[in-house]
């Protein structure tokens, strides 16, 4: 599994949050048709740790996760939940093993109406740093 998937099998086990979003939890991709609210989380970048001997093991991965609702209250409650789960968290998840997460950016985005969409989309993202073994 990928560290994404993990990290969504994670989040579900916040029943508050799943009471919000169902199952609607993406990584990877997004599907456009996907019912609201929703949570997508993608891995922005990563890095490995090095020792004098090469790779130790140990990745820094930037994760952005987006909270997506058509009403901004909404979006704001999927985020309290699912900051709620990962700040600070270290331990196992799935096949996963984590350091530490911690979280280091959020904001509020507003999503431009497409065609096809009688309502825009508003989103919260959040960025969060996971430092985990690979």
């Amino acid at each position: 599994m990928s560290l994404e998937s993990d990290l969504s099998t994670l989040l579900q086990t916040n029943t508050a949050l799943t009471a919000l979003v169902g199952t609607r939890f993406q990584y990877a991709s997004d599907p456009q048709d996907l019912a609201l609210p929703k949570v997508t989380i993608a891995k922005i970048q990563s890095t490995d740790f090095y020792s004098n001997d090469g790779p130790i093991g140990m990745v820094n991965a930037l994760l952005q996760i987006d909270c997506v609702s058509l009403q901004l209250n909404q979006a704001k409650a999927v985020a309290a939940q699912v900051k709620g789960t990962l700040r600070g968290f270290s331990g196992t998840t799935g096949a996963t093993t984590i350091g530490m997460i911690s979280m280091s950016d959020e904001r509020d985005i507003p999503e431009p109406l497409d065609a096809g969409r009688e309502k825009p989309w508003q989103k919260v993202v959040l960025a969060f740093l996971v430092s985990f073994f690979d």
